[in-house]
């Protein structure tokens, strides 16, 4: 099925190593997973979901735990004078594209026979994590940020998980893995290799949806880097395949206080305010940050960071296009006009927005931002 393999060292592992990063040099593991040979039709008749891809995901079929994830829409918006394709991913299961990745995490963390998972996150992945973990009849641990939105705790508490609040986010990260136990194995998205493996079916459903002639180019919100990650190992392994022609350009965002990425993409430092609004992007130190910028400048990529008040314009034109997202999903319509402004992007480009995760979880404060305090006129 495949093997494990630190791009920083050179190691090798099995697949069912449990172990969160490499041995020998502490960094992230990657997944080389045995393709078979694939054609446009292979996927035919198997359903609808992430395990439509089961074949291209190694991990075992006698262990799925899911949802009914993935096979999310794509709907075409007039935006800024031009036609923009629109990835529905706040409409998987638990509200975000996160669950493409907890599926196959959580059957994995299953078949290793394990009974406790844990977790650090700013509220979407716990969410998820801690649906899927309830399924699999698993002790669910998530650390998370002191000022996690209430409704995303009460929902972790609705689910089961064990919540443990943990200052900032940076400090969620480091406590997850300081205080992991006997029996405990840690699903953390911003390491665990396996949970882009299930983001990746992201693009193979692009290719099939559009007919297998993808976007020229794709806008991400990166925070951990699972997402944009998972686009391009998906794309990478079709174009390998020879069932796309090209990889599509990955162009990243980011928020105000929060610019890692392009940071080091650039070579400098962003200056600029800090994000109150975007808790889903608020990674300071991704471990996969070289990962990150290679596949930027592999795919002739940018790195476009967006204020709060840019996030509030892109909200407002969302919902009304019929879209009720989080701050954090509208960041990629703030980074298209900026892109479009900056001609970054020509307007005859073939584009796609994912947009990432749900505003239901926080439709009051959604209206106070959209609104103002005084309500609709």
């Amino acid at each position: 099925m495949g093997k494990l393999y630190c791009p920083s060292c050179g190691s090798f592992y099995p697949l069912n190593y449990t172990g969160w990063s490499c041995s020998n040099c502490g960094k992230p593991l990657t997944v080389l997973a045995d393709i078979p040979r694939l054609t446009r039709d292979y996927f035919k008749g198997r359903g609808y979901t992430v395990w439509r891809y089961r074949d291209v995901i190694p991990v075992s079929g006698d262990y799925i735990v899911s949802l009914g994830e993935g096979w999310t829409p794509i709907v075409t918006r007039r935006v800024f004078g031009l036609n923009v394709l629109f990835k529905l991913e706040y409409l998987n299961p638990t509200g975000s594209f996160k669950d493409r990745g907890s599926t196959v995490v959580v059957s994995r963390a299953l078949s290793l026979n394990v009974k406790s998972i844990v977790e650090d996150s700013s509220g979407n992945t716990g969410l998820s994590i801690a649906a899927y973990g309830s399924i699999a009849g698993l002790k669910v641990r998530v650390y998370v940020p002191s000022d996690i939105p209430k409704a995303k705790r009460v929902m972790l508490e609705l689910y089961g998980a064990k919540v443990i609040p943990s200052g900032t986010r940076d400090n969620a990260s480091k406590r997850a893995v300081e205080e992991l136990g006997e029996g405990d194995y840690y699903v953390g998205h911003l390491w665990n290799p396996f949970f882009i493996e299930g983001v990746k079916s992201i693009a193979y459903e692009v290719c099939e949806q559009l007919e297998w002639k993808p976007p020229e180019t794709i806008i991400v919100p990166i925070a951990s880097g699972t997402l944009i990650l998972g686009f391009y190992k998906g794309f990478k392994e079709l174009y390998s395949q020879k069932l796309i022609d090209t990889i599509p350009r990955l162009i990243g965002v980011q928020v105000e206080g929060y610019t890692p990425v392009y940071n080091e993409f650039y070579g400098e430092q962003y200056r600029g305010g800090i994000s109150r609004l975007a808790d889903a992007l608020r990674v300071s130190k991704p471990p996969r940050l070289k990962e990150i910028v290679s596949v930027l400048r592999e795919t002739r990529g940018e790195v476009i960071v967006v204020s709060d008040s840019e996030i509030v314009e892109s909200l407002k034109h969302l919902v009304k296009m019929g879209f009720l997202v989080e701050p954090s999903s509208a960041t990629v319509l703030a980074a298209l006009r900026k892109a479009l402004n900056q001609k970054i992007i020509d307007r005859g480009e073939k584009i796609l927005l994912p947009l990432t995760g749900s505003g239901l979880k926080m439709a009051t404060q959604l209206y106070s931002l959209i609104y103002g305090s005084g309500g609709r006129t």
